[in-house]
């Protein structure tokens, strides 16, 4: 798989497999947004660096929760 296709896999299919792709899984106006900001010049990086922690912001219900976290 491609990174991008491993990040719709995580993202917009998964909110799909358990009925939810209307509210979560993609950035849209309207959904909830649980996400996270990554330290990374591109997709890509992430998955060349697997393992290392490149998450710099998370974000919960569109609040932060942490930030620098790297």
């Amino acid at each position: 798989m491609t990174p991008a296709e491993c990040l719709t896999a995580v993202t917009l299919n998964s909110a799909a497999a358990i009925g939810k792709a209307e509210t979560i899984g993609t950035l849209e106006q309207g959904k909830m947004g649980d996400l996270v900001i990554w330290d990374a010049p591109n997709l890509d990086n992430l998955f060349y660096r697997f393992g290392d922690n490149l998450a710099s912001t998370v974000l919960k219900q569109g609040s932060i929760v942490v930030t620098n976290y790297c």
